[in-house]
């Protein structure tokens, strides 16, 4: 079971630097000091935290991005198009890149051009990878309250 606290970063009472540097005891009495007026239930499962356990976790998304010179390296996951947890399919595009990634490397392995393939399977994976990252970026606006992507 997960158990997680989030929070828009101007609404915490500290940056990123510092968050990252505190222990687990002070983000559990920190996460506390902000649900104080909430419902005593959900108080107490912030209270049985094991200290060891609590960690920050800044989450990002990235802007899609136009296509690019395909070159015999490419980029897969969150590597290209990362997206906030809030469409609840990073893990499976990701895994999505990877069985087309690897059609593309076999039909290279039979005499296609690298390049070419790569270029095929890029072209694929930022069309349906960005759709996925604005899918979690809408889904985040209008469920957690994060910022909307740039529209350019």
């Amino acid at each position: 079971m997960t158990v997680s606290f989030g929070s828009r970063r101007e609404l915490l009472p500290f940056g990123d630097a510092q968050l990252q540097a505190m222990t687990g005891a002070e983000l559990r009495s920190m996460t506390l000091r902000l649900i104080e007026p909430w419902h005593p239930d959900v108080r107490r499962i912030i209270e049985h935290w094991l200290p060891e356990s609590v960690f920050p976790l800044t989450l990002r998304t990235s802007v899609p991005v136009p296509t690019w010179r395909p070159t015999r390296i490419t980029l897969l996951g969150d590597a290209v198009h990362a997206m906030s947890p809030a469409g609840g399919i990073g893990a499976n595009t990701a895994l999505r890149d990877a069985g087309i990634l690897a059609a593309a490397l076999e039909r290279s392995a039979d005499g296609r051009p690298l390049v070419e393939t790569v270029a095929a399977y890029e072209s694929a994976m930022t069309g349906y990878g960005f759709d996925a990252v604005r899918l979690s970026a809408d889904n985040g606006q209008r469920m957690l309250g994060q910022d909307p992507l740039p529209t350019s």
